[in-house]
């Protein structure tokens, strides 16, 4: 339960710093919009934390995203390669520098 938690949190965050890169967005941009701090945000998207739902209504809004895009995790190109993602094929892409499914 405690990885797939983890999980889910690193997906989120993941798709914000994704989506904060299209919109050249910086966390504190971000923080300020959303209607929290710095670290919050930080911290969601280095998924120290998680967050509630309110919250994470908040920054998909302050985005322009809907929460589903914010915790979908088959439907994105990835930002450092431009390959097509799905689940293992993002998180594994050599040109990130995580493992979010222990995909080799």
């Amino acid at each position: 339960m405690k990885e797939t938690v983890y999980m889910i949190n690193k997906t989120i965050g993941l798709n914000i710093k994704a989506t904060m890169k299209d919109r050249k967005l910086k966390q504190c941009q971000l923080a300020k919009k959303a209607g929290l701090s710095t670290t919050q945000i930080s911290n969601i998207i280095n998924a120290k934390e998680g967050s509630s739902i309110q919250n994470y209504l908040g920054i998909a809004q302050a985005l322009g995203v809907s929460f589903f895009d914010l915790i979908n995790t088959k439907a994105r190109n990835c930002s450092n390669c431009g390959n097509f993602s799905n689940c293992r094929n993002f998180a594994s892409c050599p040109k990130n520098n995580f493992n979010l499914w222990g995909a080799e």
